[in-house]
């Protein structure tokens, strides 16, 4: 089997369980990524940041996508290019997650702003 990137987003439906391709309002904005994270910033938007692409290059995309209107908007990205190792967590007006380079063990805390929609490096 070929390992590939897809270009596409998928919901899953709890009420059917289900899973759809989301049909995005602005494709051209979306670059697929794998080793993501993802979290909800609020009752319309989620927060796509980080990975890796089909290259094997670390992101430092970051995207809001809203789940009203299907758009991706692409907000300033990761401070420092990685993959996302864990889940991140919301705390206060924060979102914080822990990353690293693809092939590389050394981590990173990143922080990002709700308010602002800013990342900053912690360490």
């Amino acid at each position: 089997m070929n390992n590939m990137m897809v270009e596409q987003i998928e919901e899953y439906s709890v009420d059917s369980d289900t899973w759809k391709v989301v049909q995005l309002a602005n494709p051209s904005q979306w670059i697929p990524v794998e080793i993501c994270a993802s979290i909800q910033l609020d009752e319309r938007r989620i927060l796509v940041f980080g990975g890796s692409d089909a290259q094997i290059t670390d992101s430092d995309f970051c995207y809001t996508f809203d789940v009203e209107d299907r758009a991706v908007t692409k907000i300033g990205g990761l401070k420092k290019a990685q993959v996302c190792i864990s889940l991140p967590f919301s705390y206060g007006g924060s979102v914080y997650a822990v990353g690293n380079e693809y092939y590389v063990k050394t981590r990173s805390l990143h922080r990002f702003d709700k308010r602002e929609l800013a990342w900053n490096l912690i360490s």
